[in-house]
């Protein structure tokens, strides 16, 4: 410090506004995601009470560990991955197909398998006293299938600057969901779980397609490439099961 004195100097506003904005719009995205994604287990406690509240923990619990557990072991590398390609389209586009439809192979078929034997699996594993969350468990399931093929959405905006779009989506979100399970807790439990397959997945539509516009790449030829094997596999599953 004695050699070479450092002298306080003004910020240059014109160089940090952009990282400035870009993280704000993160700490938004995480704020109103930590704020939808906690209130159906608030609408539920508030209103129906805590013997609900434990059903409907343990249906989410069953219906989503996997899950996240699984895509967070790729999504923890995904952003420095995508970030070192960010100024080549044709190299995002691969990397977005190609781990999405890892993805959709690894999770989907969990999902809705567990979806299909909610009924048999509560009765057999869990016992008797735990069947009123079955219909819950099972659109719980249906949604954690939805959300399975949509994570590198939110990363590939980003990565292009456009964040603002992925705040648009967790902040409609935020002021969507909440009502709906207000109101759907009529119907207890099921009725709160049935809120997010309402509302969620035509947001994630929207979100896809501004992803994807922004990689020059159509929602067939992205069913075609990532969602189609995946999804023919589901269907016969499931037509086996039933």
């Amino acid at each position: 410090l004695l050699q070479r004195p450092l002298r306080p100097s003004r910020p240059d506003w014109a160089s940090l506004r952009p990282i400035l904005t870009m993280g704000g719009h993160i700490v938004t995205q995480r704020a109103a995601w930590y704020g939808y994604a906690n209130a159906d287990s608030l609408v539920v406690g508030r209103v129906l009470g805590t013997g609900p509240l434990g059903l409907y923990s343990l249906a989410n619990v069953l219906a989503s560990t996997l899950m996240d557990r699984l895509s967070q072991m790729v999504l923890q590398v995904i952003p420095g991955v995508l970030s070192r390609v960010q100024h080549d389209v044709s190299e995002l586009r691969r990397y977005t197909v190609a781990v999405t439809e890892l993805l959709a192979i690894v999770l989907l078929p969990v999902c809705v398998g567990i979806a299909l034997v909610a009924a048999d699996f509560t009765a057999g594993v869990l016992g008797a006293k735990w069947m009123p969350m079955t219909t819950a468990l099972r659109l719980l399931s249906l949604f954690c299938a939805v959300k399975a093929v949509q994570p590198l959405f939110q990363h590939v905006l980003n990565v292009l600057g456009r964040t603002q779009t992925m705040t648009q989506a967790n902040l409609l979100l935020l002021v969507l969901l909440p009502p709906v399970f207000w109101f759907g807790s009529r119907w207890g439990i099921t009725g709160v779980a049935l809120g997010w397959l309402l509302v969620a997945p035509w947001v994630s539509v929207w979100l896809a397609r501004r992803a994807l516009g922004a990689l020059d790449l159509s929602l067939r030829d992205f069913f075609d490439g990532a969602l189609r094997v995946p999804v023919t596999g589901c269907a016969a599953m499931s037509a086996l099961v039933l």
